[in-house]
């Protein structure tokens, strides 16, 4: 039981405090202001008390497929808010409230159904009497490892930002592409999509119920038998993204020189 409470931790906790992470890089102090922090929590809080006040009509909604459809547009939802607050720091612009708004929104929506689900499960481990001593030594275990990890993880972004910007974009790109990807595996499990053709199989050297396969999923999307749907979502984010980078600064250079020619 202890092993499974640290694997909780790393499979529904750790993705919160990654993301938490890359934000903090991106915006402090733009968006980590305390009325934001405040915000953030009041609407994470609202958004796992509908959710797990609201289940069970929802998992019966489309089908049998509401729950994962509702996932599904939340983490879009969340890439294309992410993907924005690359666009806001590539131009060096403060975030207006708006963007604001649209940011924290998807982030809260997210984090409140990585909370809930985890706190479902968690739940269930503490009804036993005969675990919970073991599940509450893996519960201060697991969030010591994600508090450990994070801590580390952002000094790193930190020291990217300041010496390798170059490398924390890149970084990020595959972050979000991985988030991304993510996507298409919910929507196969209500047969929304069909299960492509796997491209290989890495499971012998790190499998997706591992810790360390947890943990890649969570920084890179990795899974260890990607289907060619997957691939293809994976490289048309990377694209999107280093479109994102370009296009910008090809703008500015055309508000600067309009002409085309010396000024």
């Amino acid at each position: 039981m202890l092993i499974n409470t640290v694997i909780l931790f790393v499979k529904d906790v750790l993705p919160v405090f990654i993301m938490l992470s890359f934000i903090s890089m991106f915006h402090i102090p733009q968006l980590m202001t305390r009325r934001d922090v405040i915000l953030l929590l009041l609407l994470t809080l609202a958004g796992m008390w509908l959710l797990n006040s609201h289940i069970e009509s929802l998992s019966e909604l489309f089908d049998g497929g509401g729950l994962e459809l509702l996932y599904t547009v939340i983490d879009v939802a969340v890439y294309f808010a992410l993907l924005m607050s690359c666009i806001i720091f590539i131009s060096a612009k403060p975030i207006n409230i708006v963007q604001k708004l649209i940011l924290i929104v998807s982030i809260a929506g997210y984090i409140a159904i990585n909370l809930s689900e985890f706190f479902l499960y968690f739940s269930t481990f503490l009804v036993s009497s005969q675990t919970l001593v073991s599940t509450l030594v893996g519960a201060s275990f697991g969030l010591g490892i994600c508090v450990s990890f994070t801590a580390l993880f952002a000094l790193t972004l930190n020291s990217l930002r300041r010496n390798r910007p170059i490398v924390l974009l890149l970084v990020w790109a595959l972050y979000l592409a991985g988030f991304l990807a993510q996507t298409l595996y919910q929507l196969q499990q209500i047969d929304v999509l069909n299960s492509g053709r796997v491209l290989w199989n890495s499971s012998q050297w790190v499998a997706d119920s591992s810790e360390y396969g947890y943990l890649l999923k969570a920084m890179f999307g990795y899974v260890s038998t990607p289907t060619t749907e997957y691939a293809v979502v994976y490289l048309l984010s990377l694209i999107l993204f280093a479109a994102v980078i370009v296009l910008p600064r090809k703008l500015s250079r055309a508000k600067l020189n309009p002409m085309g020619g010396l000024q």
